[in-house]
């Protein structure tokens, strides 16, 4: 059995901190906060266990689908959603709902889509996820997906799902939407407008709309 190595968190942590700063308009800040260096939260031995098997795995984009690691993702994040029963409305909608709504919407190419309570990025990949099936240009959606998310760690894992689902041009901010608007309109000052906008308020998360 080879012995563990006693560095692997810090060097797993430097190696995402390379990630974040070649990628800094869409992951700067996402794994800032992960404990990686917590021996208690993530022993060496785990840390060794997670990269040995996914350095078995070929994920080149030449060998998977660019959907492949993006549909694993959300597949985590409704799992876990699933385990926080009533929590879950902060982060997650049920794809059921999201799908009716953005028929409801009928989204067309070039259009500019927002989500003022974007959680985990559900939405905007749907309205994608729609013009594909239309036999569409998501593409021509890239640069036109804007979302805001007041939990900071819910704001970073939209932009990794975002990111893992191909999408390579977006725009996630994070702050309290309704008192901290991060989207406006640099010729009025005002509110920024957008073709659609499509959102379902948190209303699971405790004491919203109040201040504190």
């Amino acid at each position: 059995m080879r012995e563990v190595p006693t560095n692997v968190g810090r060097a797993l942590k430097n190696a995402l901190y390379a990630i974040q700063s070649a990628n800094y308009d869409h992951l700067w800040g996402v794994f800032g906060d992960t404990e990686w260096t917590n021996k208690d939260r993530l022993p060496d031995a785990l840390l060794k266990d997670l990269l040995e098997h996914f350095s078995q795995l070929s994920l080149r984009p030449s060998r998977i689908e660019s959907d492949i690691l993006g549909d694993a993702y959300e597949y985590l994040i409704k799992n876990f959603a699933d385990t926080t029963k009533k929590k879950a409305g902060e982060f997650y909608t049920p794809r059921s709902v999201v799908r009716l709504m953005v028929a409801m919407l009928d989204p067309q190419e070039g259009e500019t889509v927002y989500d003022p309570a974007c959680g985990t990025g559900g939405m905007l990949l749907a309205v994608i996820d729609y013009i594909k099936r239309k036999e569409g240009d998501p593409r021509s959606l890239f640069g036109k997906l804007y979302g805001q998310e007041k939990n900071i760690t819910t704001a970073a894992t939209a932009k990794m799902n975002l990111l893992l689902h191909g999408i390579e041009d977006f725009t996630i901010e994070q702050g309290d939407t309704l008192r901290d608007p991060k989207f406006t309109d640099a010729g009025t000052g005002k509110l920024a407008t957008f073709d659609l906008v499509i959102a379902n308020p948190p209303f699971s998360l405790e004491r919203w709309s109040r201040r504190g």
